[in-house]
């Protein structure tokens, strides 16, 4: 009966945002004002961006779409009990804080397994005494006519904001985290030097798949059953020589990371041969090194020429590339990556 006294005042003012409590049942605990004992409130606070995690580390559009935009964070800010992003858009908030089941929702169609599994594993990282309850601040008012630059929807949940006084979390689509940290909790000595690093970070962080496979790795490619990842060419500098006439998605194959140096297999297949893979190397989104790693070769209308390539990367990831020609001698050469991601013969 509650909700549905709550929509029918949500219709009748329409500056009011729409409460949490449409969504949940009357089961749900939550904690009085008095017993809120968080610092968002009362206080003025120019929030700090940390940190963008995925809580699902997919390969998805919406990460594309969402790093594109994001090289310049929301600012977040608190006054009293108003909060501001980019200084224009305002509302009005309420606080409270609700035991960590009931926030998320379990056991209803509307819970989400791995954002409440994102805020457990930050509990441990980031002490944000999370384990009993969620402190957070609820949006009561929209206060001015600028709120069409910002959608509230796309960056809360359920029209809330979890929030402990020295952490906030503005959440993208139930899909990304943003992290914000207050300067005055004292977390970090240097905020701007913090600030700017994670701004790098979102501008460097990779869109590829992460890759199932594990080191060392020594297989052959079967390109009647192989099934490629794929990832649009805008997101990786030096792409376009390995498009391949298709389009500007890069087809690939992830392998396993050597820390912040990505390593993917590539088809060349538009030539005179389906068979042929590229290993490329990937720092900061930018391709560093290439190298013909397996396929097949051979001079036209004639097999006397045939040469077969393969390679193996072992768990220090030095990686050996063995061709074996038609007379079955052979030749193999032994590369290392850099640091800076050059493949380099050893």
């Amino acid at each position: 009966m509650r909700c549905v006294i709550i929509l029918l005042l949500s219709a009748l003012c329409a500056c009011k945002a729409p409460s949490k409590e449409v969504y949940v049942s009357e089961q749900r605990e939550i904690y009085s004002e008095q017993e809120v004992k968080s610092s968002c409130v009362g206080k003025r606070i120019n929030w700090q961006f940390i940190s963008l995690d995925n809580i699902y580390n997919s390969d998805s559009q919406a990460a594309s779409s969402l790093l594109t935009r994001l090289s310049v964070p929301p600012k977040v800010e608190t006054n009293k009990d108003t909060l501001i992003i980019n200084g224009k858009q305002k509302i009005l908030f309420s606080q409270h804080k609700e035991i960590p089941k009931s926030y998320f929702m379990y056991n209803t169609r509307y819970y989400i397994k791995d954002l409440h599994n994102y805020f457990i594993k930050a509990n441990k990282e980031f002490s944000l005494n999370i384990k009993d309850s969620i402190p957070y601040l609820q949006i009561e008012r929209y206060l001015d006519e600028e709120n069409g630059a910002f959608d509230w929807e796309d960056y809360t949940l359920w029209q809330t904001i979890p929030c402990n006084g020295k952490d906030l979390f503005l959440i993208y689509k139930k899909e990304f985290v943003l992290h914000y940290k207050n300067p005055q909790s004292g977390f970090y000595s240097n905020t701007e030097d913090m600030h700017n690093k994670s701004l790098r970070a979102i501008t460097n962080k990779s869109l590829l798949a992460k890759s199932n496979e594990t080191l060392p790795y020594d297989k052959r490619i079967d390109i009647k059953t192989v099934k490629y990842n794929l990832i649009e060419s805008k997101y990786l500098k030096g792409v376009s020589e390995f498009l391949c006439d298709t389009g500007n998605k890069l087809r690939y194959l992830p392998l396993p990371n050597k820390g912040d140096i990505y390593l993917i297999l590539v088809p060349m297949d538009c030539g005179d041969f389906d068979y042929r893979f590229y290993l490329l190397s990937i720092k900061n989104n930018t391709i560093i090194s290439n190298l013909y790693v397996e396929g097949i070769w051979f001079e036209p209308d004639s097999d006397e020429s045939k040469e077969i390539t393969s390679f193996r990367i072992d768990k220090n990831f030095s990686i050996k590339v063995k061709t074996t020609f038609i007379d079955s001698s052979q030749k193999v050469k032994t590369y290392i990556i850099r640091d800076d991601g050059k493949i380099i013969e050893k």
